[in-house]
């Protein structure tokens, strides 16, 4: 965000609804409207070069819909408010930890009650980000340090786990599912980017796919005919077919 004001972005192929949203937009002077798209593969390409703060994102946009376009991102550091004339998506917008989920059409009351959501959100965001990277930089130190423990944040606090206990990591949206040797699968308060960042230096660990990252002493199988791996857990994924070459060589090597 600059200048105090919140970079947001509409995607909706309804012309007439993109002319509503971007007249009530205006009326909030914290909000700067800076891109409109109305399909998919323009919306990826501009959200690369905006980075907004906030999304507005239709459901329905032939061929394709509102959540294809956050599939395809690799990262999500912005948060999205769903407009759609479609009620029954509302379960899969809360699986995307949408701010709000909007009918169509869109009142200016009910819009001014989502970005009250999302400037909650955000501000709470700020404050998290920063007890984050206090975190990362000290599990940075410790691994520096040899000490191979990590305190991770999760939506209850934290936890403790060794490095050498992590079987493999699950993209969720701005989250991310730990699963270890022994234990329940821990929901941790941290991007996929952020345990690449943390882990990727380590020779064990390898990004995949852009939704895994694994352990490679923990893998079982390799079925290259299939691009796929089997973990110890027995957990068949995909490896990225621009991955695999350099997957297949790291995994020689270690």
């Amino acid at each position: 965000m600059m200048n105090n004001r919140y970079k947001t972005m509409i995607v909706d192929d309804e012309p007439a609804q993109l002319e509503s949203l971007t007249g009530m937009l205006g009326r909030f002077p914290s909000y700067e409207l800076v891109a409109s798209c109305s399909s998919v593969p323009e919306a990826l390409r501009v959200l690369a070069e905006q980075q907004p703060d906030l999304l507005l994102l239709d459901v329905m946009l032939p061929p394709d819909t509102g959540f294809d376009l956050l599939e395809k991102l690799q990262e999500r550091s912005f948060e999205v408010i769903f407009t759609t004339s479609h009620a029954d998506f509302a379960i899969r917008a809360l699986r995307e930890a949408a701010v709000d989920y909007l009918l169509k059409p869109v009142g200016e009351d009910v819009l001014r009650d989502a970005i009250f959501r999302f400037e909650q959100r955000f501000r709470e965001k700020e404050k998290s980000d920063l007890r984050r990277l206090d975190i990362l930089l000290n599990n940075l130190q410790q691994l520096d340090k040899g000490q191979r423990t990590l305190a991770l944040p999760t939506n209850f606090g934290f936890h403790c786990l060794r490095v050498d206990e992590i079987l493999r990591c699950e993209s969720d949206g701005n989250y991310t599912t730990v699963y270890a040797l022994e234990g329940k699968p821990i929901l941790i308060c941290r991007t996929m980017k952020e345990f690449e960042d943390l882990l990727v230096d380590h020779a064990q660990f390898f990004r995949i796919h852009r939704s895994h990252i694994i352990n490679m002493r923990f893998v079982k199988d390799i079925l290259k005919n299939d691009g796929l791996v089997r973990m110890r857990d027995g957990k068949e994924l995909e490896i990225s077919r621009r991955r695999r070459e350099e997957f297949y060589d790291a995994f020689m090597r270690l």
